[in-house]
């Protein structure tokens, strides 16, 4: 399949200033797109993509409101839970 990518100067520039880029780096940015690597990325995206937020949903409200307000504590690892595999525990 081939992809054609056709712009107006006014249109690339625009993209160049939403990007923060060069208008060369803008349009090779822009070119990158179409590789049929890319396309097969973004249709992955675009079918998976939503798992992680439909996901939330299943999250009770209190959960995320204790997570929000205590997320530095809840993403440190506990010291009194010893990891599987690590050094030290486990049996040989």
């Amino acid at each position: 399949m081939i992809v054609e990518l056709t712009l107006s100067k006014p249109e690339v520039e625009m993209n160049s200033k939403a990007l923060g880029t060069t208008v060369p780096r803008s349009v090779q940015l822009l070119q990158s797109l179409v590789h049929p690597d890319v396309q097969r990325d973004l249709a992955l995206v675009s079918t998976y993509g939503g798992i992680p937020t439909e996901a939330n949903a299943d999250i009770p409200a209190d959960d995320l409101a204790h997570l929000a307000a205590h997320g530095d504590e809840v993403a440190r690892p506990s010291r009194t839970t010893p990891v599987s595999g690590s050094a030290g525990g486990g049996s040989a």
